[in-house]
């Protein structure tokens, strides 16, 4: 089903959709063909329709929309976080963890890794990660200023 067709059938909705078509292109994901799974009265019912749809069917392209959107866009970014259970370990009273990033097919283990799940951000060596071809957008990078 087009979003035209949902729009239509459902004003004023959050849907629940998955994507039977879509295509890529520039880190964009179009959505050229849909099927509504459940339509909800408020987004909170919504996303958690989601979410236990999601547990259930992880490899299913699944989204939340509302209908007064013109159009269904999905920017695509990818993901690089953790994805696995990990040994945690205390080191001097701060959890530390090792941690394996991949970058291009290639691979490094940093080990005592500090683990703060309340930080906005992650400071990386950065001549470890040069080792895998990760290097400093001087260009088109955003520089950052950290303190604390």
């Amino acid at each position: 089903m087009k979003w035209e067709e949902i729009t239509e059938l459902h004003p004023g909705r959050f849907i629940l959709v998955e994507a039977i078509k879509a295509s890529s292109n520039n880190r964009v994901r179009q959505l050229e063909d849909m099927a509504v799974i459940q339509d909800y009265d408020n987004p909170q019912e919504a996303w958690n329709g989601y979410k236990y749809l999601h547990k259930l069917h992880p490899t299913r392209e699944l989204y939340v929309f509302h209908t007064s959107r013109s159009d269904v866009e999905v920017v695509e970014e990818f993901f690089s976080g953790v994805r696995r259970r990990m040994k945690i370990q205390l080191q001097h009273g701060l959890p530390g963890i090792s941690l394996t990033l991949t970058h291009n097919n290639q691979s490094i283990v940093l080990q005592n890794v500090l683990f703060n799940t309340g930080c906005a951000a992650t400071i990386f060596d950065t001549d470890a990660l040069a080792e895998i071809g990760i290097h400093i957008d001087f260009i088109n990078g955003r520089a950052k200023r950290m303190y604390g």
